[in-house]
């Protein structure tokens, strides 16, 4: 079965920080969007755009999976609706990808980037035909990359690389958004992002510092704090299932995992509180089970700690 539905979605600059909500009935399918600007319209254009599909007539949901499914946003530029092109005649265009036939916004299109040891970060368009065409743009980092953390939500990269330095790219200009001077005894080499995103962690252990940056203010500083042994730092993953959240158990964790050299688990909620369990040896890997509540961690001895983060931090039942 076929869709085919036009919307026109006008968004003024005057409400660029308001939500805006609009639905619109084509071929017997209604369609509802609502956008909503990220961080009340303070996060450089970015937003979420939600829309619905539903039977006109009933009223019932449509549900596709999501290869099913294709959608442009277009800017409106004829001035007379007799000007538009049929949506069926605009579907056939975009599918073709013919040069001048783009849409503004593809949202069934993605990006690959590529994180390269010459220091550079490759932006490349995989429905490109022509394979000199596919690369779209590069940033350069002036160093070799060591570590990175994806902010998905802030459609931002942030790198760690030889030079003691982290640099933080924006995906949506690919330029370089900031870059921060950290000390070349500090011998950074593991970063890891919360799962909010806001907060960005560095482990220095030439220092035996653990550094985070809230990347919620442009001008925010490191700040620093001890760290007792080399350690590897993981988002808090929560290992999110779709049953665990209809059935009400899903509980998210927030904040980073540090498996410490000396043994030591930590579980760095934010910035003041965290909870650490002691290890008979090395932790080398970690998870969270949504479904369990449990965080799993394996260490170098070839055992598994489960770990219950609603419960004091003490010693780990093992496996």
């Amino acid at each position: 079965m076929r869709i085919l539905v036009a919307i026109s979605c006008v968004v003024g600059p005057a409400l660029a920080d308001e939500s805006q909500t609009a639905e619109a009935e084509d071929n017997g399918v209604r369609i509802q969007w609502r956008y909503t600007p990220s961080g009340g319209g303070k996060v450089g254009g970015l937003g979420r755009l939600e829309v619905a599909l539903a039977d006109a007539r009933s009223g019932a949901p449509l549900q596709y999976q999501p290869d099913q499914l294709a959608g442009w946003l277009h800017r409106s530029r004829a001035a007379l609706s007799d000007a538009e092109t049929p949506c069926a005649d605009r579907v056939a265009a975009m599918v073709g990808q013919g040069i001048g036939q783009r849409a503004d916004i593809d949202l069934a299109a993605y990006r690959l980037l590529t994180l390269n040891d010459d220091g550079v970060v490759a932006f490349i368009n995989p429905f490109v035909g022509l394979n000199n065409a596919k690369l779209e743009s590069i940033v350069s980092l002036g160093a070799k990359p060591i570590a990175w953390a994806h902010a998905a939500d802030r459609m931002e990269l942030w790198i760690l690389v030889e030079s003691s330095k982290l640099v933080g790219v924006d995906l949506q200009t690919r330029r370089i958004l900031r870059e921060i001077a950290l000390t070349e005894d500090g011998r950074a080499r593991s970063l890891a992002l919360e799962s909010s995103g806001r907060r960005l962690w560095i482990s220095l252990p030439g220092r035996k510092e653990l550094a985070h940056l809230d990347l919620t203010k442009s001008a925010a500083a490191l700040i620093f704090e001890p760290l007792p042994s080399s350690a590897t730092l993981l988002p808090a993953s929560h290992g999110r299932a779709t049953a665990d959240a209809q059935a009400g158990i899903d509980q998210a964790l927030d904040g980073v995992f540090i498996m410490r050299d000396d043994g030591a688990f930590v579980w760095r909620e934010d910035e003041t509180r965290s909870k650490i369990w002691s290890l008979d040896a090395r932790p080398t890997a970690s998870a969270y089970s949504a479904l369990a509540r449990r965080i799993i961690v394996a260490s170098a001895d070839g055992a598994l700690a489960f770990l219950d983060p609603e419960a004091d931090a003490t010693g780990a039942p093992r496996t």
